[in-house]
């Protein structure tokens, strides 16, 4: 299900910081991938020359040759570094009052200057970490030669092979350990994985640092983290979780504290962002979680039960009709090995006896273990292109909801394009007595809750699922929502319809699929 506007907003932010700091990232990495092939270059054009020497001058002159292939790439590295650094710490920096100072006040003037000695220390702290780096690569590339050239004397001594014969074999089988890292912990790293950790690591640190600069100097304590699509168990625990950069607020828990649990680790992208105090209010709970509840806490009087036992919809005269088109289930990709395999696969099926499309873009379907979202459709907020269908192996109704999902996936994606196709489906959602009762009791819903529920995609997801269980009469499905709905019965906010409450929406959904060719 799509998140509060806030958390859109947020996440949005977030996916276009990590797109900047990747991008920056990715030129450092390329700047160490042209000095290890010139290394390379280096040892192989020694390997092959007719009067290679695995001792003396020869030797000598290899190596002083990587050490200053690796000076130079010191010097370059640095020197790049440093323009991405003082470019992201400003950047980060005014983003953070940007989102302090969003829809509130204009912007103070004076606090638009970054701490000089802030870009400074980062500097500082970032370069011995490119020296170190850069270093253990001299060091160790020139130590696995000392290494290789001795062994290949000591066996051209034992076999009676030339030097040259046995240097060929050697370098060529063994020449890629000359690239390896052990780092403080013992772990150990081959230098290319070293090197794009290192750019990506320090340059998100920085950003992370400068945006908490900002949001202390105008006076923001409150901060949540970004979502990521594979997090860490280390990370995933803090995602979309309120902290109190300095420790003092009364019911968060400090940053600190995170960190030192292991958020923001080497290779970490988490970004973080600020959150004001009404936001804090509408859309988390007293301990800083998102919160899962569009109703603000309101004791509401008590209802008598109502029966759910209404006239059900006639579709037997549209038996004629059937799908057209490309199956839906052919872009949907999923292991049949999943605890929610055959709940997956009856869904689709049940899809597919509705209605076919043109050729979709192949999206998986992930299992996930969430207990708050239930369900997500996530696509690129650049251009539109679907990612991912997740689906809880903890919801009680997974095929339905999976049919949810793909309904949010047929909209965004399929649907976007035709202009006021919806129109006529959408006056009959917004005249249902399910609808009316929303706007009835709008005022018992906090913001985001309401702008949620009345969401033009996630109208059409809702809709889409019922009608899917209903024209299929799919016995799964259809169990599922008659759950839904009667659980829902007493409630200011219902998620499905009644039978009798739907008809008028069936109708012009069956109108709707035809107009798109999607059925005969």
């Amino acid at each position: 299900m799509p998140k509060s506007p806030i958390r859109k907003k947020l996440q949005s932010h977030a996916t276009k910081g990590y797109s900047e700091l990747q991008a920056k990232a990715d030129d450092l990495y390329k700047i160490y991938v042209s000095a290890r092939k010139s290394i390379e270059d280096a040892i192989e054009d020694y390997v092959l020359a007719a009067r290679t020497s695995y001792s003396g001058p020869r030797l000598v002159k290899l190596m002083n040759e990587i050490q200053k292939i690796c000076n130079n790439l010191e010097k370059t590295y640095r020197e790049n570094h440093e323009y991405h650094t003082k470019y992201v710490i400003q950047s980060f920096f005014r983003n953070a009052l940007a989102d302090v100072y969003y829809g509130k006040k204009p912007l103070n003037k004076v606090l638009l200057d970054v701490d000089k000695n802030l870009i400074d220390n980062m500097l500082k702290d970032d370069f011995a970490h490119i020296a170190g780096a850069t270093q253990k690569m001299s060091t160790q590339t020139v130590g696995a030669l000392r290494r290789i050239s001795s062994d290949i004397l000591n066996k051209a001594t034992l076999t009676g092979a030339t030097p040259a014969e046995i240097g060929k074999e050697l370098f060529f089988r063994n020449g890629g350990n000359a690239f390896q890292f052990i780092a403080k912990n013992g772990a150990k790293w081959n230098s290319d994985a070293y090197f794009k950790m290192l750019g990506r690591t320090t340059l998100f640190n920085n950003a992370r640092e400068s945006y908490l600069h900002g949001c202390a100097k105008s006076g923001n304590d409150v901060v949540t983290i970004s979502v990521s699509a594979k997090p860490c168990d280390k990370c995933a625990k803090y995602e979309d979780r309120l902290l109190s950069i300095s420790g003092k607020h009364p019911k968060y828990m400090s940053l600190d504290s995170a960190i030192s649990d292991g958020l923001f680790h080497p290779n970490c992208t988490h970004r973080i962002i600020a959150v004001d105090e009404v936001d804090q209010e509408m859309d988390y709970d007293e301990k800083g979680n998102p919160s899962n509840s569009f109703i603000k806490n309101i004791k509401l009087p008590s209802k008598k039960k109502i029966n759910t036992k209404t006239k059900k919809i006639n579709i037997q005269g549209n038996q004629k009709t059937k799908p057209r088109g490309v199956p839906v289930s052919n872009a949907l990709e999923f292991k049949s090995t999943n605890k929610i395999a055959s709940q997956v696969k009856n869904a689709l099926d049940a899809i597919d006896s509705v209605h076919g499309d043109g050729v979709l873009n192949k999206i998986p379907i992930r299992q996930s273990r969430g207990t708050k979202t239930l369900g997500h459709y996530k696509y690129s907020l650049l251009d539109n292109m679907p990612k991912e269908i997740a689906v809880s192996s903890q919801g009680s109704h997974q095929g339905l909801t999976l049919v949810h999902e793909v309904g949010h996936y047929l909209h965004l994606f399929a649907i976007k394009e035709h202009n006021n196709i919806l129109d006529d489906l959408l006056v009959a959602i917004k005249e249902s007595a399910t609808y009316q009762k929303i706007q009835k009791n709008a005022h018992l819903f906090n913001r985001s809750g309401y702008n949620y529920v009345t969401d033009k995609s996630e109208l059409f997801a809702r809709t889409y699922a019922q009608f899917i269980a209903t024209k299929s009469k799919n016995k799964l499905l259809l169990d599922q929502l008659n759950e839904i709905v009667e659980k829902q019965a007493n409630s200011i906010y219902s998620s499905q319809w009644t039978n009798e409450d739907f008809i008028k929406i069936y109708d012009e959904f069956e109108k709707l699929l035809k107009a798109l060719n999607w059925r005969y």
